[in-house]
């Protein structure tokens, strides 16, 4: 059976849905679309922290790097006062300090899925 195909709209659409499910609404002024990169995820990082935000899930490992280093810049330790997860679990991850908790992708996988969906096989 392949995988479902799962993106980043998807995943906004479920977080939207469970809090519908739990009597509660998405706050639109705390999801950041376009967020990949190190430097959107500091500018959006601040804005969260800013408006009382105590955790940050990034839909990329490079825009949750971001958001360390503005965390970080407000004084926050992180796990402790701060939580921070990415996505696609990149190799430097592992290097920072605490580790970047992040969720892996596995590309091969969403590939080969992806590939079936379409009629081609690999």
């Amino acid at each position: 059976m392949p995988l479902p195909l799962v993106t980043v709209k998807g995943w906004l659409d479920r977080y939207r849905q469970v809090l519908l499910d739990s009597g509660m609404e998405a706050d639109e002024d705390i999801i950041f679309i376009n967020t990949i990169v190190r430097e959107t995820g500091y500018s959006q990082g601040k804005i969260a922290i800013e408006k009382g935000c105590d955790a940050i899930y990034g839909a990329g490992d490079f825009s949750a790097l971001g958001v360390v280093d503005a965390a970080k810049g407000k004084g926050l330790r992180i796990p402790e006062d701060f939580g921070i997860v990415g996505t696609a679990n990149e190799d430097f991850t592992e290097l920072m300090s605490p580790a970047l908790s992040s969720l892996s992708l596995k590309p091969y996988e969403m590939g080969k899925a992806a590939a079936e969906e379409s009629g081609t096989h690999l």
